[in-house]
């Protein structure tokens, strides 16, 4: 019953993190072109966001959005720029698709790491958390421009060019970002935080129905002992 229940919660919670990512996605990528013109490729912040978050609360099984995000991130770029007219469409392709979800494949670092230490979400100060981001990060971007030069056969200009411009502030604010959501009890290992609050309320049920059992047996306790003090009584 637990693991059928864990299961639904798991795809309903996946899928309203996609949905999230979609709009959200959309929104910085035209900001990004609006900011920094067509010539700047923007880091794919939301994704990244996104896949961090369902990795750290559901570990491998969180990596089932990472396709799913990299077909948004590239699907938005190239349309938005599309419809606004602006060059640099072409850069949106398969080759791009590849590159994200490796990229984005970084995430699965966050695991063995959350693993050995505890403090990935419980800390106060959030410093193991924001260690194991940025090592993420710069993973990320190491993964995007080797397995774009490698997969196009080009050194991805754009990318390195944009790095001081665009990805570094993109950085410091999914690291900010994750450090909001992780106090705000976000960034959690859903299944073992249900599976910990079904133990809390079984050991709850049963010390209230210990404590109810023996409300109900005083009486009966009572009404014992008065009917032998009158037993005693009648003797004398």
């Amino acid at each position: 019953m637990i693991e059928i229940s864990i299961k639904k919660y798991m795809i309903i919670d996946l899928a309203v993190l996609v949905l999230t990512g979609l709009i959200f996605e959309v929104i910085v990528m035209y900001i990004f072109l609006e900011m920094f013109g067509e010539n700047v490729v923007p880091f794919y912040i939301i994704s990244l966001l996104v896949s961090i978050i369902a990795v750290g609360r559901w570990n491998w099984k969180g990596m089932a959005v990472i396709p799913v995000m990299s077909l948004i991130s590239v699907l938005s770029g190239f349309v938005i720029r599309k419809a606004t007219g602006a060059d640099g469409a072409g850069i949106y392709n398969w080759a791009m698709y590849i590159t994200d979800v490796i990229s984005l494949a970084s995430t699965a670092l966050i695991i063995p790491l959350k693993k050995k230490s505890k403090n990935f979400s419980e800390s106060k100060d959030g410093t193991v958390t924001i260690a194991i981001i940025a090592a993420v990060i710069v993973l990320a971007f190491i993964f995007e421009v080797l397995s774009y030069s490698i997969l196009t056969l080009t050194l991805p200009h754009k990318y390195i060019g944009s790095l001081a411009v665009v990805n570094v502030p993109c950085w410091f604010f999914t690291i900010l970002m994750m450090f909001v959501l992780r106090r705000q009890g976000i960034v959690v290992d859903v299944k073992k935080n249900l599976i910990s609050k079904k133990k809390e309320q079984e050991l709850e049920q049963q010390y209230y129905s210990k404590y109810r059992n023996a409300i109900l047996d005083r009486p009966n306790e009572e009404e014992e002992s008065s009917n032998n003090k009158e037993s005693g009584g009648n003797l004398r």
